[in-house]
């Protein structure tokens, strides 16, 4: 069950990174980042298993271009895996 738990850590930390790329969007076959692209990209990163296998933390961040810096919070993935026959 816990190597079942690494992987879907590691599948959703990749999916997110990729899937929150606003150049991946673009139609046009250009690969352009603007700085409205950056300040929409969000990071996810640094995922712990818990000690019972149950739950997954990790961090979630993204441009404040209010404040002018990066900002993060904690995040939890709780998600029921069966075991495999």
């Amino acid at each position: 069950m816990r190597a079942r738990l690494v992987l879907f850590a590691t599948l959703f930390t990749a999916l997110t990174l990729v899937g929150a790329s606003p150049v991946a969007a673009q139609t046009d076959g250009r690969s352009r980042l603007t700085l409205d692209h950056y300040l929409q990209l969000q990071g996810v990163g640094g995922p712990v298993i818990s000690p019972d296998g149950t739950r997954i933390v990790y961090t979630r961040s993204w441009i404040d271009a209010v404040n002018d810096s990066r900002t993060g919070v904690l995040e939890e993935a709780s998600e029921e895996l069966e075991e495999p026959a």
